[in-house]
């Protein structure tokens, strides 16, 4: 038991240190605008900007595939009115994920 605690523990706090340990150029957030130019030369001056502008954080696992998939309809709490003061139960329809992906699957159907 005392051992399971201790090495949950360990995770969290390496969880906690992971932007630090990877450094920011896989871990970063950056302006749209400057994204291309941080890849061509990795600047640090542009994850900088983002900061100054308020843009905090980091993009990790943002390039892990994705497959597309179905999302089931739902009942879903929505605030409207105004202010959006009001609280709202509203039906929402099921929809395809990542409907693009689908093009991209390989099949080896139809001979094409």
């Amino acid at each position: 038991m005392l051992a399971r605690i201790v090495a949950d523990c360990i995770r969290q706090c390496c969880s906690l240190f992971l932007p630090k340990t990877i450094g920011q150029s896989y871990c970063r957030t950056l302006l749209a605008d400057d994204r291309g130019k941080f890849e061509a030369n990795g600047d640090r001056k542009y994850i900088e900007k983002a900061h100054r502008r308020g843009k905090v954080g980091w993009d990790v696992g943002k390039h892990i595939e994705v497959i597309p998939h179905f999302r089931r309809p739902h009942m879903a709490l929505v605030w409207t009115g105004h202010g959006r003061m009001m609280p709202k139960i509203v039906p929402r329809k099921g929809s395809v994920v990542h409907r693009d992906m689908v093009e991209k699957l390989p099949s080896g159907f139809g001979g094409g």
